[in-house]
């Protein structure tokens, strides 16, 4: 490294980088490191998780709802099943909202876009997979969503 510029950090104490500062870290890692202190972790927030709220539906046409985000809408009939994704003036998901779909019956599910919507999705693909077929809705802007997972 024959450009390194060495910077006294300490002595720069709440003055703004102006882009020259570099830092050179040639110490060989540890191989085999002893943890010194103390680790506290509450076991039971560490493996403790909330589950996801499912919302079944058992009939051929569905709209989402603002209850839906963050949820997985479960679609089950043995007919074919609509699911609708609402224009924000209907329904204003925040934008980054997730929803999750699942396919549970034998009808294919397909998703459709409500007046306005954009639902972009690999090779314009708007239905799912197959009988469990698993896919997620993502709001991107007010009224475009990506649709991706098990889509064909």
């Amino acid at each position: 490294m024959s450009s390194v510029r060495k910077t006294n950090f300490t002595s720069n104490v709440q003055r703004p980088l102006d882009g020259t500062e570099w830092v050179a870290i040639q110490k060989t890692p540890e191989t085999n490191p002893t943890p010194t202190g103390t680790l506290t972790q509450d076991i039971a927030n560490l493996v403790a998780q909330t589950p996801i709220a499912v919302n079944a539906q058992t009939g051929t046409t569905y709209t989402l709802a603002l209850g839906d985000a963050g949820k997985i809408v479960d679609l089950n009939n043995a007919s074919a099943i609509t699911l609708t994704v609402p224009p924000y003036t209907d329904v204003d998901f925040e934008i980054g909202t997730l929803i999750g779909i699942v396919q549970s019956g034998a009808g294919a599910v397909t998703v459709a876009a409500g007046s306005g919507v954009t639902i972009n999705s690999l090779s314009s693909a708007l239905g799912l997979s197959g009988r469990y077929g698993v896919a997620t809705l993502r709001k991107t802007a007010a009224n475009t969503w990506h649709l991706f997972g098990g889509i064909q």
